[in-house]
């Protein structure tokens, strides 16, 4: 009844704002003089530059012709040349199309890093359909949900990835790792297809306001434009190494590797787990001698902190492309760029809902700044306004809402044709018929230059570690618990500057439930990233006049009030100390204790990381990142290291590590003892 309430009350106050609104629009006169109106026009778009003339899988082909014998991608010492991955794909596409797949049919793809993830891609698009990315740590709900939504009866996956899913009704799953004995008997040339620019080539699902994930639509057209576009860059260059770093789910994982392979080049695959470590990234960047990354900016953050203070670096990077969030020149940035004097750092912005649509060159002096860099100008078949509230461009330095045009756009929403309506709108400056207009929810101000410099949202979405959260999505599932009857989350930033997940509930008055219990069961619901960094009951939720949660008057977040329900216990042993300091460190914290865990402290993927980092460094054990998941408190950690210690040394100064300060073996030490014998 309450939320009822304050619906309807909102709804009203929204409904006297437009009526106003449509009063003063009568009044309203073009503010800009003519001039400045072209100038913004002449800036909003790029001209000069061919739309591609064809879908992306059709240039591949033509460059696998060319060059048949080219690395096309590398792998931990294997190589695939651009003539196997063609023939490889083609016999795939042709099993597909016998198993249903055709023009628009959309295919799962839930796969690790690996030259199959590269052949099922291309195949899938060589079929006619469109690819969906499936992340198998995603909770099964949300996995069943977006194999519903998106109508998915043939996903494609591998052995050991096939046992993380969950059960699949409905479904054929092929595992590639199995399929070599069927496909050696398919033709090796691509099957014809009829697939066109206005075909779908991917549907990648972001949160969604409405509590569900929601799946952009994307056509061949626009990716096409872009990644033609990206390849003619003349930094780009010919051929070249590109590391392939960013996740398919991640649109921006399309730009690069096709930009890549129209040019020839390489994309130099890695496992996940080096994905995750910047220390082994910094090798593998050297050693394979990789020319381009393109990396959110987090990410680019984490590997700079390495290439900062590596006693060397890699010679051969001369390219990182940063996207997904918003760029900032840090310290670590500019200290390591400036160790790469033939380094170029490119800012570029685009929503999944477009593609990246702006770039800007980070210029040699502004590395030296800790500010934040312009997101730039359109890229080609892209054009991007500043506007207010009228749909009027907004004066040079003047902030407004950013909208996008041209070929960047996608389709819509699957299966959501009010909310498409609502984000992509007429496009009145065009000229085109028909043509559109993607409404980002991003302010932004064009600067003299004709750069747009970006300001942050006009609503709640947030970016957290280059992901998009919709605070919307958490709180209905959060409000799904019994124990709770109203929520609201916001993002605030703690004392290092991070951002955060902050989630306030009103408890049921006739149930009970722990923060930690409540956190267990989002967890169940919600991918990791979206997960709550503090979880804080309140009395009431404030609200502003017009009836609407006023986000801005709640309480600060306790940030120091971070601990769980474990009593404190403390280091027993000097590899436990050690980690107590680590977690410390890495995680911002006072007190940590052996039964405490790194993520209900506030760690996450990318922190856990850190912290392997540290350990290699002050107690030189080559740890992999997933055993901090799998052992995430201190006690078990420890029996983790002393695991791996022992592998990697055969046992020679065991003794050593395993006394505790007072020379005693501790409890979790002498666990491990009974483990190994």
């Amino acid at each position: 009844g309450t939320r009822r309430v304050r619906a309807a009350i909102g709804l009203a106050a929204r409904a006297r704002h437009q009526h106003q609104q449509l009063g003063e629009v009568a009044a309203m006169v073009a503010i800009l003089p003519e001039a400045e109106r072209r100038q913004l026009a002449g800036w909003s778009r790029r001209t000069g530059v061919l739309p591609a003339e064809a879908c992306t899988h059709l240039l591949f082909q033509r460059v696998a012709q060319f060059y048949p014998d080219r690395v096309a991608a590398s792998l931990e010492g294997a190589h695939m040349t651009f003539e196997e991955l063609d023939k490889a794909s083609s016999r795939l596409a042709h099993f597909l199309r016998r198993n249903g797949v055709d023009l628009d049919v959309r295919v799962g793809l839930s796969i690790q890093r690996s030259f199959d993830m590269l052949v099922a891609l291309l195949a899938i698009l060589k079929a006619g359909g469109a690819y969906v990315p499936i992340d198998p740590a995603y909770p099964q709900e949300r996995i069943a949900y977006m194999l519903r939504d998106a109508s998915i009866a043939v996903l494609l996956t591998d052995s050991r990835t096939r046992d993380q899913l969950p059960a699949l009704e409905g479904v054929s799953v092929f595992c590639l790792d199995r399929l070599e004995p069927e496909l050696r008997h398919e033709p090796a040339s691509p099957p014809e297809t009829g697939v066109t620019l206005d075909n779908l080539v991917y549907v990648i699902y972001t949160s969604g306001s409405t509590g569900r994930p929601k799946g952009v639509a994307m056509t061949h057209r626009a990716v096409a434009d872009l990644v033609a576009w990206q390849a003619r860059q003349p930094y780009f260059g010919e051929s070249g190494r590109t590391l392939q770093f960013t996740s398919l789910s991640f649109d921006v994982s399309f730009q690069e590797i096709f930009s890549t392979w129209l040019v020839g080049g390489t994309m130099v695959l890695v496992t996940e787990e080096d994905r995750r470590d910047p220390n082994r990234l910094a090798e593998i960047i050297g050693r394979e001698r990789v020319e381009r990354i393109f990396q959110p900016f987090v990410a680019t953050q984490q590997l700079c902190e390495v290439l900062a203070e590596a006693p060397q670096i890699p010679s051969t990077l001369r390219l990182v492309i940063s996207a997904g969030e918003q760029l900032q020149i840090t310290p670590q940035v500019s200290r390591a760029l400036a160790r790469m004097p033939n380094c170029r750092l490119l800012n570029q912005y685009g929503p999944s809902e477009t593609h990246i649509v702006t770039e800007q060159t980070v210029p040699g002096a502004a590395r030296r700044e800790p500010v934040f860099p312009p997101i730039g100008k359109p890229v080609a078949g892209a054009t991007a306004y500043v506007l207010n509230e009228y749909l009027q461009p907004q004066p040079i330095g003047v902030p407004g809402e950013i909208y996008i045009g041209g070929s960047a756009l996608a389709r819509g929403y699957l299966n959501q044709p009010g909310m498409t309506a609502e984000k992509f709108l007429p496009d009145p400056f065009s000229g085109v018929p028909g043509a559109r207009m993607y409404r980002t929810g991003d302010l932004g101000r064009v600067l003299p230059s004709g750069s747009i410099q970006f300001e942050g949202r006009i609503d709640d979405q947030i970016k957290i570690r280059g992901f998009r959260v919709e605070p919307g999505e958490i709180e209905a599932v959060l409000s799904r618990h019994p124990a709770v009857n109203e929520a609201v989350v916001v993002a605030r930033r703690d004392p290092s500057g991070e951002p955060r997940i902050i989630a306030y509930y009103i408890a049921d008055g006739g149930k009970s439930s722990t923060p930690a219990e409540i956190r267990d069961f989002l967890h169940r619901h919600l991918p990791e990233y979206m997960l709550p960094f503090l979880l804080t009951e309140i009395g009431e939720l404030p609200l502003t006049p017009s009836g609407k949660i006023d986000r801005r008057a709640l309480p600060d977040p306790n940030f120091t009030a971070r601990r769980l329900q474990h009593d404190y216990v403390p280091p027993s042993t000097p590899i436990e100390a050690s980690l107590v300091e680590m977690f410390k460190t890495v995680l911002r914290v006072e007190a940590v204790g052996v039964q405490d865990s790194f993520f209900e402290l506030g760690g996450h993927s990318l922190l856990a990381t850190r912290l392997v980092s540290r350990i290699r460094e002050e107690l030189r054990v080559n740890l992999a990142v997933r055993m901090v998941f799998e052992a995430p408190t201190v006690a078990e950690l420890a029996i983790r290291i002393l695991g791996v210690h022992l592998e990697q040394t055969g046992g020679s100064d065991i003794d050593e590590l395993l006394q505790s300060s007072e020379n005693r073996p501790g409890k979790a030490m002498l666990a491990f003892k009974e483990a190994v014998g």
